[in-house]
């Protein structure tokens, strides 16, 4: 069988597979979104719990986990439920503000709504980043069709915005703005978690200088803003630290066997050992592959390898990574995507079917392939990268 017959073999197995694909998608996102009381278990009561204290004026108890089911059981009145706490910073919740005038399905159909415009948003501006995944038309429908996508509609989580802050991030560092690459950069302290791609992100940069620059000021700002929404109550922040770990538990809706991290996995298969212990290994591995990347000279570093390695690093070394939050990883598949030059269905699309796949029956094997990521990128050669940037890479 020549290799022509077997390209015609791999697209049949793909568009067969496809379609079955999403088939069951819709099945699956019909039959939960049909469940009783499916709302109940989405992010969107968490989101307005957050917004209803801040409106009634309790901005100073928002990280009390009574004040929190207290004001959760009204938004979900008549029904009582486990306290799905606000982990978020107060600027969040404003966005939420709107919605409290709504009952709870209307509240939820405007975030599902918003989120699949942030979609559209993110699919447009990525194929004028990535101009060859034009070629192939189905491409169009994979931002809509990737897992951790519909799960993030489902749950009503607000990943899409952190995916166009990463997307910002790339442009930036890839046209050389480093101070708006660094500004872009301080977004992501919208979910903290996402701030260990920073290092990654100054790596990117040419003018370090100036990229520190656009990052302390975007981190003034946010802290600013979210000063002014609290009214000066500094004691809120010093509260958060311990209101997250505290809340860190299954109790809380934090599932250690469905999470994707080495924090989670260490937390699901060795329980005994204290959080804390976990928690320093998983920073330790975490310095060193960022001292890797920053030390070793010999690999030939450019925007797409860095870039790449650091989501996959930034999702592995996180603490709280649950399958709506994998939506992140769009981004790193379209760069290998659109850098794949062989005309049969390869190893790329492999990379995305698997993404998109895996997270669906929750296997812990996506750990083992969020690796693959970041030990693939090392020896990737990406014909598409930008060799004058990719030169100055090498000398920082």
């Amino acid at each position: 069988m020549n290799r022509k017959q077997n390209c015609v073999l791999i697209r049949t197995f793909f568009y067969i597979f496809g379609i079955s694909y999403v088939a069951f998608i819709f099945l699956v996102s019909y039959r939960y979104l049909h469940t009783p009381y499916f709302l109940l278990k989405t992010d969107v009561i968490s989101f307005l719990t957050g917004a209803k204290i801040i409106k009634e004026g309790n901005i100073g108890l928002l990280y009390d986990i009574e004040t929190q089911f207290k004001y959760q059981n009204k938004v979900v009145t008549p029904y009582q439920k486990v306290l799905l706490p606000f982990r978020n910073f107060p600027v969040t919740a404003i966005f939420y503000t709107p919605l409290l005038n709504m009952n709870l399905k209307d509240s939820y159909g405007v975030v599902f709504a918003v989120n699949i415009l942030l979609v559209v948003v993110f699919t447009i501006l990525t194929f004028r980043v990535f101009p060859d995944l034009k070629k192939n038309k189905i491409m169009y429908f994979v931002p809509f069709l990737f897992w951790p996508s519909v799960n993030n509609m489902i749950v009503g989580q607000y990943t899409p915005v952190i995916l166009l802050i990463f997307l910002w991030i790339y442009v930036s560092s890839k046209e050389k703005k480093d101070f708006l690459s660094g500004l872009a950069t301080s977004l992501l302290v919208v979910k903290p978690q996402y701030l260990l791609f920073t290092p990654f992100a100054l790596k990117l940069s040419v003018n370090k200088k100036n990229y520190l620059q656009g990052f302390i000021a975007g981190i003034i700002i946010f802290i600013l803003i979210n000063t002014i929404i609290s009214k000066g109550n500094i004691r809120l922040f010093m509260d958060y630290p311990k209101f997250i770990f505290s809340t860190e538990s299954s109790m809380f809706g934090s599932r250690p066997n469905q999470m994707y991290t080495f924090y989670g996995l260490g937390n699901f298969y060795l329980p005994r050992i204290d959080n804390s212990i976990l928690l320093g290994a998983n920073l330790f591995f975490y310095a060193l592959v960022v001292g890797y990347v920053h030390i070793k000279k010999k690999i030939n570093w450019n925007i797409n390898k860095i870039f790449t390695l650091g989501i996959a690093a930034t999702i592995l070394f996180s603490v709280h990574v649950l399958t709506h939050d994998l939506m992140i990883l769009l981004l790193p598949v379209f760069i290998i995507i659109s850098s794949e030059t062989k005309p049969c269905l390869s190893k790329s699309w492999l990379i995305l079917l698997l993404t998109g796949v895996l997270p669906l029956i929750q296997t812990r094997f996506l750990i083992l392939l969020i690796m693959f990521y970041g030990i693939a990128v090392l020896y990737y050669e990406n014909p598409h990268a930008p060799k004058h940037h990719k030169n100055k890479l090498q000398n920082t």
